[in-house]
Order: structure tokens, then sequence, then C-alpha cells
């Protein structure tokens, strides 16, 4: 389900990328650096997904939402 270009169901899966790495920065001091480092890379990982599966505009303009925003 797509609205103005984002896609409902990789914006929820973006939210999770953000909400998991938020905690896991904030709630483990001792591995702050690595997990943020773990998110960035995850979410070029599903950017990449998001490019196989979605059509490129769709793709692009729902990470670039939780890329300007998250």
């Amino acid at each position: 389900m797509t609205f103005l270009h984002v896609n409902l169901m990789w914006a929820i899966v973006l939210f999770g990328v953000l909400l998991w790495t938020t905690a896991c920065v904030v709630l483990n001091a001792a591995l702050r650096r690595g997990m943020g480092l773990m998110g960035l890379a995850l979410s070029y990982a599903v950017l990449v997904w998001m490019l196989i599966d979605l059509p490129w505009l769709d793709a692009l303009v729902t990470w670039s939402v939780f890329a300007a925003f998250g």
C-alpha cells in the first residue's frame, strides 16, 4: 500500500530498524558505536532490498523519509 510514493509496509520495516537501533544505542553504552554502525549498515541493506522489490521512486522516497527524519 503506497501513499504519496511512501510504501507503508517498508515504512514499518524501516521504523523497526530505527527503533531497534535507538533502543540498543540508548540502553547499552558499551556497544554504542558498534550498534549505531550496525543500524546504519542495516538501513542501507534495507534500501538495496527495497530497490529490488519496489519501483525505484517508491523505494527512494520511502527510504529518504526515514533518512531525513530518523
